[in-house]
């Protein structure tokens, strides 16, 4: 049987420059809603799914630079940056999606 998690890592994640901006941006809220601050693992999506999520999203492609080419969040991350400490974001543009995502899985 393959999992949520497997579809996102294995399928994606892995092309996502063939996405849509407006798909990316649905990707990228889901994930970021549903699934990168879960704090309540179950059967569906357990804590392993949730190591494996997070590490591929470190390592795929999910936003584009000012050139227009595809690029990991670890590029753009900057931990001192006071924009990556936003928490708690209530409505979550492509961008904002981005900076959610790129706070939880960079470390």
């Amino acid at each position: 049987e393959i999992s949520v998690c497997d579809v996102y890592c294995q399928f994606i994640l892995q092309h996502f420059e063939y996405l849509s901006p407006e798909a990316q941006s649905v990707h990228l809220h889901h994930l970021s809603q549903t699934y990168v601050n879960i704090s309540v693992y179950t059967k569906e999506f357990s804590s392993t799914d949730h190591s494996n999520l997070m590490e591929s999203l470190k390592k795929s492609q999910i936003i584009k630079d000012k050139n227009g080419d595809m690029r990991c969040a670890s590029d753009f991350y900057d931990p001192d940056n006071p924009v990556f400490k936003v928490t708690n974001l209530q409505y979550c543009s492509y961008s904002l999606c981005i900076v959610t995502v790129m706070k939880n899985i960079i470390n």
